[in-house]
């Protein structure tokens, strides 16, 4: 009896994370096929490579599923993070390069 509390403590933890990913949809007008989401920050905690539990997983994950191109930042996780997370763009920097103009 005690592990079904557990396990329903787990899937209801990670129906949330999985829920901002919908918030976000809803934010942004209901649709994410086709934009560009940034995920600022990968690992369980700041300043850590550990992607344990992370909730970026979950949401990321669920952003992709719906439609969204993922770009993310984290200044000390990001090698971690690509071992779970593959299909997102990995960026070197928190600001992104900018186009110049030469005309």
């Amino acid at each position: 009896m005690n592990l079904r509390i557990v396990e329903s403590v787990l899937a209801v933890n990670e129906n949330r994370k999985r829920a901002m990913a919908r918030k976000v949809s809803q934010a942004l007008g209901g649709g994410l096929r086709g934009k560009t989401i940034a995920v600022l920050g990968l690992t369980f905690k700041p300043d850590t490579d550990d992607m344990r539990d992370a909730p970026s997983i979950p949401l990321v994950t669920g952003l992709i599923d719906m439609g969204a191109n993922v770009k993310a930042f984290d200044p000390v996780g990001m090698e971690q993070a690509k071992c779970e997370l593959s299909d997102i763009t990995y960026c070197e920097t928190l600001i992104p390069a900018r186009s110049i103009s030469t005309g």
